[in-house]
């Protein structure tokens, strides 16, 4: 008989025992009552009490039924027990992002506000840009508590050059590796130093913010001369009007709305031409970033190298597991974070937001194979809330996208000699752009 038959009949059996059992109960009580209901007050009291430990009774006697009832076994299982997944391991980490809010980098020449507005300087990371770093970090510790230590051994940091990425960086480490408990240098103080590295400026092809290439500019100038430039032209009349400052094309336009957007996100009061015009401004913005890096030649020498460098340590920790190497941060600009994502063919053509995040995790498998997951983080206010990451979905892959796999898509990007290419400028190429 099956399991499920068996159960079955030792319900029934329970359930016409306990029902039985109640009735009889009942008449005796319905008997009692006759009897006791028109007598003494002392008798009344004593029917009061008899009642009163029967419904007592009649609780804990079909408590006792249902906890026997919930140990009968009828073969459910939890889904999760059901539908069981093989079993992946994260081995390493690597962050990429945009520093947060900084100052602007000049001011218009009809610009309310000064530059001396701006204590820490043009062009540096703000007081909320570092508020947004430190948060950033407490809250992928959160998310990555599991697989982190506090030993500053583990991880690894690379910034570009600029102050105000080097100093993202920095509030971004204090919140993602504490101190351990009991080793803070002061009450109330879990930080630790954990240094960030940066290269000279004529040697960083990874993140410096466009490092001199004249091919890449050549692409870039040549995008910003084509036939759909021509949808901005009035507004770039009307913006140098209102501005005082010469705007020619994407790129002045855009310079223009980093500005803005920086006294705007600083809750500095812009001029109402500004708010009139905010969404063809951010979509000027928005198209100017995709110009900077839209051709395959643009993902190669503005993306290629920190992509390169990126698959690398992938391939260095799946082939040597016990290296203490855990996480490998790097600290870049907005282009970095476009360029790559362009490269990767995952970009939504929207300037990153500050704080903007890629998460590149790489997996072991419960066969041994070694897998890559990419994520986003890009909240508008990171200082105020975080929202999860989504998963980027590079073309071909799926979430957890096969190592080999991601190489394979990515090595056309991978320059041979990144300072020779940059200096070769193809003309033939050039003018097909020209016609787009």
């Amino acid at each position: 008989m099956s399991r499920t038959g068996s159960f079955g009949k030792k319900f029934l059996s329970h359930s016409l025992s306990l029902i039985a059992a109640m009735l009889d109960r009942a008449c005796c009580i319905c008997d009692l009552c006759k009897r006791l209901f028109l007598s003494t007050v002392r008798r009344r009291r004593l029917l009061l009490a008899i009642l009163i430990v029967h419904v007592i009774a009649t609780y804990f006697f079909r408590q006792a039924f249902w906890n026997a009832l919930e140990r009968f076994d009828v073969g459910t299982r939890p889904l999760q027990a059901t539908l069981e997944r093989p079993r992946r391991q994260l081995i390493f980490l690597q962050v990429l992002f945009r520093h947060g809010h900084h100052s602007p980098f000049s001011v218009y020449p009809l610009d309310p506000t000064p530059d001396s507005y701006w204590i820490e300087g043009l062009g540096q990371l703000t007081k909320l840009g570092r508020i947004q770093h430190y948060a950033m970090g407490k809250h992928f510790r959160k998310m990555y508590e599991d697989f982190l230590s506090h030993d500053v051994q583990e991880v690894e940091c690379l910034s570009s050059i600029a102050f105000r990425s080097l100093f993202a960086g920095y509030a971004f480490l204090a919140g993602f590796y504490p101190s351990a408990a009991g080793r803070s240098i002061g009450e109330g103080l879990d930080w630790q130093p954990v240094p960030c590295h940066f290269l000279p400026l004529n040697k960083d092809k990874y993140l410096q913010s466009l490092p001199n290439c004249p091919a890449a500019e050549m692409d870039k100038s040549v995008l910003f001369r084509t036939k759909s430039a021509a949808q901005f032209m009035e507004s770039y009349k009307f913006w140098s009007a209102k501005s005082g400052l010469s705007v020619q094309n994407y790129g002045d336009a855009g310079s223009l709305y980093k500005t803005l957007l920086a006294e705007k996100t600083e809750n500095l009061s812009i001029p109402r031409w500004a708010e009139d015009t905010w969404e063809h401004l951010e979509s000027n913005g928005n198209v100017c970033y995709h110009f900077h890096f839209k051709t395959r030649l643009l993902h190669r020498l503005r993306a290629g190298p920190v992509v390169e460098k990126i698959m690398k340590q992938m391939r260095r920790k799946a082939e040597n597991p016990n290296d203490k190497l855990k996480v490998y941060v790097y600290s870049g600009h907005g282009s970095n974070v476009a360029a790559v994502l362009q490269a990767l063919l995952v970009f939504n053509d929207r300037i990153p937001t500050y704080g903007s995040t890629i998460l590149f995790e790489l997996y072991k498998e419960e066969d041994g194979a070694h897998t890559v997951r990419l994520l986003l983080s890009n909240s508008t206010y990171p200082e105020r809330h975080i929202e999860e990451p989504h998963v980027l979905y590079m073309p071909g892959c799926p979430e957890y996208c096969p190592l080999e796999d991601m190489e394979r898509s990515t090595s056309d990007l991978y320059p041979l000699d990144w300072e020779r290419e940059c200096l070769e400028v193809d003309e033939q190429r050039l003018w097909g752009l020209l016609s787009e």
